[in-house]
């Protein structure tokens, strides 16, 4: 899951952002010049990491919900093979 979450910015920053990169021109922010790549690539990274926490979030929720930690404090197996699992 977490090669997946730092493989997927890359694709769309490489991917869509140099294949449109072709058929977008240039644009002027201030004094500099920006190409797509570089205009596309912090929204691309944010949104990433807007729904990684998003999803960190919904998963704790979900164990203080079902009440997962207090089962796996009650569970007889040592504590140090749980944490290790994970």
């Amino acid at each position: 899951m977490i090669v997946m979450q730092l493989v997927t910015p890359l694709f769309y920053i490489f991917v869509a952002g140099f294949a449109y990169a072709a058929v977008i021109p240039t644009m002027s922010i201030g004094n500099r010049e920006v190409n797509y790549v570089l205009f596309l690539a912090p929204g691309i990274i944010i949104m990433h990491i807007m729904f990684a926490a998003t999803l960190a979030g919904a998963m704790l929720w979900i164990d203080k919900r079902l009440a997962m930690f207090a089962q796996i404090l009650m569970d007889l197996s040592a504590d140090g093979s749980i944490f290790s699992a994970k």
